[in-house]
């Protein structure tokens, strides 16, 4: 609507639009990435830690399934 109020040529406004578009996408790839990336980070560190806690302290991991599988 401000292109059409500032008497923009109808090349201007496609530019314009063209533009906008193809921001928006590389935005949202980016984002999509980003958030891809931090979730498989995240089980990555989850199960190193998992695996550490059952090499180190068997018996209280064997617990937490218990408690786990009960509830």
């Amino acid at each position: 609507m401000g292109a059409a109020g500032a008497s923009l040529s109808v090349a201007v406004v496609l530019a314009m639009t063209i533009a906008a578009l193809f921001s928006d996408g590389i935005t949202m790839a980016f984002g999509d990435f980003l958030g891809t990336k931090s979730e498989i980070d995240f089980e990555k560190k989850e199960r190193a830690r998992e695996k550490w806690e059952i090499e180190n302290n068997p018996e209280a991991e064997k617990k937490e399934m218990l408690d786990i599988y009960i509830d």
